[in-house]
């Protein structure tokens, strides 16, 4: 099952989501996925980076970079 347009995120750079797993854009034309061992893992990560923009993701610091 996919999570895709998930409408509680806030960072520019989330992609999409499955059960385990976060996409974001990458550096360059790549994307980043986020796997997570288990579901409530993942929730912990997505609350505290995904829905909160500006956030501690290291990858959502280095697109900031990025587009400076």
């Amino acid at each position: 099952m996919s999570y895709l347009g998930n409408a509680n995120a806030k960072c520019p750079y989330y992609h999409h989501e499955s059960r385990k797993q976060i996409t974001c854009e990458g550096c360059g034309c790549f994307e980043i996925v986020h796997k997570f061992k288990n579901e409530k893992e993942k929730m912990r990560f997505e609350i505290k980076n995904c829905y909160n923009y500006p956030n501690e993701c290291q990858i959502a610091r280095a697109n900031d970079k990025k587009y400076e």
